[in-house]
């Protein structure tokens, strides 16, 4: 998305109209699949995780990734709750594919395994494989996931500014997780439940 809107990359010299032309085509794809879950996505307060959660978990897992990892799952599970509220479909299992962050990512979720067994029902049941890391040249879902990043992202540094591709992508739902000083401290005492041994062999 960052190179359809700087010229970048795949869009090198692609004048900016039809740069704009090609982000409103993507848009409209995703629109027409209507996904069924929710477009869903969190953001955290770096001043807060540094007071709150910094220092305070294990080394292994002291990253704000660990903690946006975990809400984006928490919440997709809640998600599927509430569905199950209203239409009694069933929890189904839930695999996460993540767009690949460098080191970052995969020390974020390498508590996963280790926690998975102490998460309560109905969390256990949907809990799917350990969360893995694709690039996204090669998976349009992660492409569709990485432009509606960039709209979030943009819309919270310049929140008077209109997009209609934002609209378009996330069909007028709000998906949005401000992680707030609570859920830090939330997430720091989940934490406490890991099995330090499992988290020392990890790599």
């Amino acid at each position: 998305m960052a190179d359809a809107e700087y010229g970048e990359g795949y869009f090198v010299g692609m004048r900016e109209e039809f740069r704009r032309l090609k982000v409103n085509e993507f848009s409209s794809i995703i629109a027409e699949f209507a996904p069924y879950s929710l477009a869903l996505w969190c953001h955290l307060d770096w001043l807060d995780y540094i007071d709150i959660v910094r220092g305070k978990v294990h080394p292994k897992i002291d990253s704000p990734y660990a903690v946006l990892f975990y809400q984006i799952m928490r919440g997709a599970h809640e998600h599927q709750i509430e569905i199950n509220r209203r239409i009694n479909l069933g929890f189904q299992r839930v695999d996460f594919i993540f767009d690949e962050q460098g080191l970052a990512g995969p020390k974020a979720v390498q508590w996963y395994a280790a926690l998975v067994d102490k998460l309560p029902q109905p969390y256990k049941l949907m809990a799917g494989a350990t969360p893995i890391f694709r690039h996204d040249k090669y998976l349009p879902a992660l492409q569709s996931a990485d432009m509606l990043a960039w709209h979030v992202h943009r819309s919270l540094e310049n929140p008077d500014e209109q997009r209609q591709v934002f609209d378009t992508i996330t069909y007028g739902l709000t998906g949005q997780l401000s992680i707030s000083r609570d859920t830090l401290s939330e997430f720091v005492e989940l934490t406490k439940r890991i099995d330090v041994v499992e988290l020392e062999k990890a790599r």
